[in-house]
């Protein structure tokens, strides 16, 4: 992973080449599979977010770069570079930090989508640190041209979570899912055709024998009940 910085014409920016194959990348940098091998495909891509603290960050770059092998030149484990615009004042702007997020793109268009998907792979590193400092066009100082502290990170997957439905009495369901599978919003819809409504169960699930559940009173003919993920991992 390395970067750039050059003052911009009026005196104020930073210019960050987000790229982790312009030097040597030693293992703890590249981005693996699941498996743990150095991630391969076109399907995937990594996009650079940024921000003045580790969790107040925003994606930075217009379209994430992909993990493609131009001409045979990539090596397995790293994108294609990219280049970020910062632009502050007064100058400088202090430290920012930095963080790469790696998904599969046919599974879902953005990083939030596909790690509440229940398919497909994503990631992300560590929060890091560029500490930006102004220098000549052309002539960059030894600390702003390498983020040396970016540390690769391995894919994951989400596992699927069933939802469990149990009879009771006064014609009321418990629904229930592993206590594990945490940051998940019980949702339920009663429309049996057309476009579907889903709203919130605003019961607060109950823990019992290693699983949430829900006490829930079907309205209608028809309810059909899903988790959705709340929390991005």
């Amino acid at each position: 992973m390395c970067a750039s910085a050059a003052l911009s014409v009026n005196g104020q920016g930073t210019t960050l080449q987000f790229c982790n194959h312009c030097l040597f990348s030693p293992p703890d940098r590249l981005v693996r599979d699941v498996n743990g091998n150095p991630l391969v495909g076109t399907n995937y891509v990594a996009a650079l977010y940024m921000g003045p603290g580790p969790d107040n960050l925003m994606a930075t770059t217009g379209s994430p770069a992909r993990f493609a092998n131009v001409g045979g030149t990539l090596p397995a484990g790293t994108w294609q570079p990219k280049t970020v615009r910062i632009l502050s004042w007064p100058w400088p702007p202090g430290p920012i930090y930095l963080q790469v997020r790696v998904w599969d793109t046919s599974v879902a268009q953005t990083y939030e989508q596909a790690a509440a998907s229940p398919t497909g792979q994503y990631g992300r590193s560590e929060a890091f640190v560029y500490d930006p400092c102004p220098g000549l066009p052309g002539v960059l100082p030894p600390a702003c041209e390498r983020m040396q502290n970016f540390r690769g990170f391995r894919l994951v997957t989400n596992l699927p979570v069933a939802l469990k439905a149990q009879p009771m009495t006064g014609g009321n369901l418990e629904i229930s899912w592993p206590a594990e599978a945490t940051g998940f919003a019980l949702e339920v819809t009663t429309n049996a055709s057309g476009p579907r409504i889903w709203e919130q169960v605003p019961t607060v699930p109950r823990t019992n024998d290693g699983r949430c559940c829900v006490e829930v009173s079907p309205v209608g003919a028809y309810n059909m009940y899903r988790l959705r993920r709340n929390v991005v991992p």
